[in-house]
C-alpha cells in the first residue's frame, strides 16, 4: 500500500487476509510460515496476490459469512459487494 491502511481481515478459514486503505486498493494476501531444514529457524512470507482498485478511500473490508462475498466500504459512504473470487 502507498496510504494508510484502515482495514484488515482474514479470510475465513484460510492462508491469508484482506487489506484496504488509503491508496484506494484492496489487496489479497498469502501467507505461509516456512522453516529452514538447515537450523529449525521459521519465516512467514507475505504475498499480494491481486488488488481491487477503488474510486475512493477503502475504510473497510469484511468477507460474508459463508466466504463468498467481499464488502468494502469506502469514503464517499457507499459499499460496494464483489465476489471474493473476482
Amino acid at each position: 500500500h502507498e496510504g494508510a491502511i484502515w482495514s484488515v481481515t482474514p479470510f475465513p478459514g484460510g492462508q491469508g487476509f484482506v487489506s484496504g486503505s488509503a491508496d484506494h486498493d484492496v489487496k489479497f494476501w498469502d501467507y505461509e510460515l516456512v522453516q529452514n531444514t538447515d537450523n529449525g529457524t521459521k519465516r512467514m512470507t507475505i504475498t499480494n496476490v491481486r488488488t481491487l482498485k477503488m474510486a475512493e478511500d477503502v475504510l473497510s473490508v469484511r468477507f460474508s459469512p459463508d466466504a463468498t462475498y467481499i464488502a468494502v466500504a469506502l469514503l464517499d459512504s457507499t459499499i460496494k459487494v464483489f465476489y471474493a473470487d473476482s
